[in-house]
């Protein structure tokens, strides 16, 4: 008799064991299904990608070029965005990563990168807004990137904020119409 006492019976029947397996494996089912759609989707982005940035990115690296070129005075008349999207500039026709310039050419780099996106996904439709955008370039720099947003007609309208007087004081003397807010 103690050794009855001992042993438990189970909570759970055969039946309800089988009836708990079954549905174990519904829901497997339903995951593997979800996978191999998760999988499919997956390699349909994949493809999807690579078809833009074929597309994209001849329009992005043309665009991107020709901005760089009037930001940088003439100085680089190319920049290429890579497949991984690492970023070359052509400087004598040689190309060179962005880690191999100065900080002021890196942010026109990306600065005319930034407006090259702008206007080939906006189609020139929105203004250009920007914010502490100009205050790692020394004068020549700052100089140039005034000049183009200002005779670039193809932008509807360039906003740039800044709190710097001396950023304010070049885009007067080009003529650049300020608000002070």
């Amino acid at each position: 008799m103690k050794a009855m006492k001992k042993i438990k019976m189970p909570e759970k029947t055969l039946g309800d064991l089988n009836a708990e397996l079954e549905l174990e494996k519904e829901n497997l089912v339903s995951a593997s299904s979800y996978f191999e759609s998760l999988k499919l989707a997956k390699n349909l982005i994949e493809k999807a990608s690579v078809e833009i940035r074929k597309n994209f990115n001849p329009k992005l690296n043309k665009e991107a070029s020709n901005i760089f070129s009037k930001l940088t005075g003439g100085k680089y008349e190319n920049i290429y965005v890579g497949n991984n999207y690492g970023i070359l500039a052509e400087y004598e026709m040689m190309q060179r990563n962005l880690e191999n310039l100065s900080s002021g050419t890196v942010d026109q780099a990306y600065l005319s990168l930034r407006i090259a996106i702008s206007k080939l996904i906006c189609k020139n439709q929105v203004p250009l807004i920007l914010d502490y955008t100009l205050v790692r370039y020394d004068l020549k720099r700052m100089e140039n990137a005034l000049e183009f947003f200002k005779n670039n007609g193809e932008i509807p309208q360039t906003i740039i904020f800044t709190c710097h007087d001396y950023i304010v004081k070049a885009a007067q003397a080009q003529g650049i119409h300020i608000i002070k807010i």
